[in-house]
């Protein structure tokens, strides 16, 4: 179904390089310096060394958007004159800009007036994942100024643009059904199916704007209309699945006063669209929304193109109460509401309160959200930490009339996310865990003011275990160093070297199948290896757009050897005769954590690479499809990068190579049509001179002899024999050297 679902963002937490688009660079940093934006001109701003501003927000304009503007957030100022009477789109779009949320007010700096906002637009794959867009009806020779910031503070570089149209204007004549305009929209107190007919009606609501539906046309002909007052935070559901026409389904936002909605406004009234749901199976519609208490919406039903109406039913829910249990053997949280006395790593970072519970718990809580005096709003956080003897999956599950976010995070202030879901009633995020200490942490959103001993205050939080086998999360430290070490590229603690993934397919944060390859030469590596160390993300690009995950995504990092030197080319299991020329040695699967930094992963039991003197060692990390999601990892997480600039590419034998939804062969990245080459930095740690308990080569039965069972064991592998112990020179075959190095060990094993 196409689930126009606002409180979606569990995914990308945007941060990056936005292109400079504008022609002016000019932006300022407070209201009274308010740079004049050209209409049809992007203009570029960067707010991550502007301050906050004074002026006070009202998040309850565009509510379920996650504007999430905090008392602290940089913001910077743009404004323009209306050229004449009609409608402005302000819009953040820059497909390599951050998570943005804008204001906008009308008035003058002394005497503003907040008409609109906006946190989350709807998704265009020409855009970034979260920029923001407001549609507004403005007055001739008005001035009117645009706000930008970010989602909870965040900060970064972009560009806005405003454009002008002419003023949609309501009017509906000649009504032939009791619901055919607007203004007499039938009341919907309960759920249920409704008959409709719209075989006369009117088409009196306006056009959409492209791609707000999902549709073919940016029409919705001979409508009829529905409203629905939310009583509670919940679900909007409107369908016609069993519709024997093309229907389509528009929900508008009339605000907390329906009395005084301006009906010419419907345009950038809306909220939701549908054409086609993706559960109906004829040509009906499906709708969902998520409703916030208090509020009063339109529901607007019609036709495809004019040929498309008759009789038939729509299917309306409304939001209902969820209910919070209260079965008295909860874990109660301990801090009043009203206090914040568990607040973890937002309270105090050097000292983080929180509250201990079982790994396995329900635990019945409170949260508020109250105005802070400033225009913007304070919150409570709730922090309950859990330790797991072994590795698990852990659940963790939010349950509240109030809209929420439940994370996983690790201990470290500031934490590091592991997992998160925002949502309703409920919401549950659920991630494979090591062994080691957590905490849960519960947040209401800032959207919707929550006052303590208020219906919504209330929430159940459970906390469940699954035992499992999970990926590790890959650390900055080698924790068993050697004395050997040997790294590709250049030092692998300079940022600024990292991994360039490749994406297609749109704007959003995600990567496409993704291998990566650095080679290590003949000769260079041998004996044990304790760690991996490499360079994680990062763009060696004058202009690029990079997302960093907000969590933990899954990858594949393995050491291999290359059976025929030269550029490696895929992992094979057998004698590269398909063009495979990869055997594994050891492959792990691991999730990293975003940002640019050196990750090492470190090997339980060391690595042995017991002779490399002729044979290259190749380091192999490849990525699933994060834009179709991986496991419990959301759709559209991950890592993007764009080509822009130029850097010096690997020299000699240092073979970096980039595959890009192909079958897994490692592909040159200029074969991409890019004019860059990824930096990626790859140090191996260990002991080179020598394995533990492999001094004795051709000892294959560990008896401290070289003799004739070693002899049958060998001559029982002969040929092809990848990976396997008789393969004493880890060519992938068996054969007369390796024969011959058995042969030169017969007898007693040294020492």
């Amino acid at each position: 179904m196409k689930y126009a679902n606002p409180f979606a963002k569990y995914t990308v937490a945007g941060a990056g390089l936005a292109a400079m688009l504008a022609a002016s660079s000019a932006f300022a940093d407070e209201c009274a310096d308010a740079v004049t934006i050209e209409q049809d001109v992007p203009a570029a701003f960067d707010t991550t060394t502007a301050t906050p501003s004074a002026e006070p927000v009202d998040a309850s304009q565009c509510a379920n958007t996650f504007l999430n503007w905090t008392a602290d957030n940089p913001d910077v100022w743009f404004k323009f004159i209306a050229p004449a009477d009609g409608r402005a789109t302000i819009t953040t779009c820059d497909p390599t800009s951050f998570d943005t949320s804008i204001v906008v007010y009308s008035g003058s700096c002394e005497a503003l007036t907040q008409v609109a906002c906006n946190g989350d637009a709807a998704d265009d794959a020409a855009c970034q994942q979260y920029y923001s867009k407001v549609t507004i009806n403005i007055t001739a020779g008005e001035t009117y100024y645009v706000r930008v910031g970010g989602y909870e503070g965040e900060s970064g570089i972009g560009s806005v643009l405003w454009s002008f149209s002419d003023a949609f204007v309501y009017e509906c004549v000649a009504p032939a059904y009791p619901n055919d305009c607007a203004p007499n929209a039938t009341v919907v107190t309960t759920s249920g199916p409704r008959n409709y007919n719209n075989t006369n009606a009117n088409t009196d609501g306006p056009e959409f704007n492209e791609g707000d539906c999902n549709s073919g046309n940016t029409f919705l002909f001979k409508d009829l209309w529905y409203r629905v007052t939310a009583q509670f935070n919940g679900e909007i559901v409107a369908e016609t699945c069993a519709a024997e026409v093309d229907t389509k389904i528009a929900l508008y936002d009339m605000g907390t006063d329906p009395a005084a909605f301006n009906y010419d406004s419907l345009p950038e009234a809306l909220v939701a669209c549908n054409d086609d749901g993706d559960s109906c199976e004829t040509l009906g519609s499906e709708l969902r929304y998520l409703a916030t208490a208090g509020r009063t919406y339109l529901i607007r039903l019609g036709g495809y193109d004019l040929i498309d109406a008759g009789a038939g039913v729509v299917n309306i829910t409304v939001p209902a109460l969820c209910a919070v249990p209260n079965d008295g053997d909860e874990i109660a949280e301990l801090e009043p509401c009203g206090d914040d006395l568990n607040g973890g790593c937002n309270t105090n970072p050097l000292d983080p309160p929180v509250q201990v519970v079982p790994a396995n718990a329900v635990i019945r809580g409170t949260f508020f959200v109250a105005e802070d005096g400033t225009g913007g709003a304070t919150r409570d956080t709730d922090w309950f930490q859990f330790t797991l003897a072994s590795d698990q999956v852990v659940e963790a599950s939010l349950k509240s009339p109030a809209f929420g976010t439940v994370f996983i995070v690790d201990t470290n202030c500031p934490s590091t996310t592991i997992g998160i879901s925002a949502g309703f009633c409920p919401t549950s995020v659920s991630r494979c865990l090591t062994a080691g200490t957590y905490r849960a942490v519960v947040v209401p959103s800032f959207d919707q003011l929550n006052a303590c001993g208020s219906q919504t205050s209330d929430y159940e939080l459970t906390l469940s275990t699954t035992p499992a086998t999970c990926p590790p999360v890959v650390g900055t430290t080698c924790t068993n160093p050697g004395p050997d070490s040997a790294t590709i590229n250049t030092d692998p603690n300079t940022v600024a070297n990292g991994l360039v993934a490749c994406a297609v397919g749109g704007a959003t944060g995600g990567t496409t199948v993704n291998s990566f390859a650095r080679v290590f030469p003949a000769g260079q590596v041998g004996g044990e290896i304790s760690c991996l160390n490499f360079g994680a993300w990062a763009a060696r690009t004058t202009a690029a757009g990079l997302f960093v995950s907000d969590i933990p995504l899954p990858a594949t990092l393995g050491i291999y050897r290359d059976i025929d030197g030269g550029a490696p080319r895929y992992i094979s299991a057998d004698d590269g005769v398909d063009g495979g020329d990869l055997i594994p040695i050891v492959v792990n699967d691991v999730s990293i954590p975003g940002g640019v930094y050196k990750a090492s992963l470190n090997f339980s039991t060391p690595v042995c690479v017991a002779d490399f003197a002729s044979q290259n060692l190749v380091v192999v990390i490849q990525f699933p499809d994060l834009f179709a999601g991986f496991g419990d990892v959301p759709a559209a997480s991950g890592y993007q990068n764009r080509a822009g600039g130029n850097t010096a590419g690997p020299v000699g034998n240092t073979y970096c190579r980039l595959s890009c939804a192909d079958s897994g062969q490692f592909v040159l990245t200029e074969s991409l049509g890019a004019s860059f080459t990824a930096q990626w930095v790859v140090e191996l740690n260990g002991t080179f001179n020598t394995c533990a308990g492999t001094v004795c080569i051709g000892d294959l039965n560990d008896d401290g002899f070289v003799n004739g069972e070693d002899l049958g064991t060998l001559l029982g592998s002969w040929g092809a024999c990848p990976g396997c112990a008789a393969d004493l020179t880890q060519d992938g075959f068996v054969n007369g050297e390796d024969l011959g190095i058995l042969l030169g060990n017969w007898g007693v094993c040294p020492g």
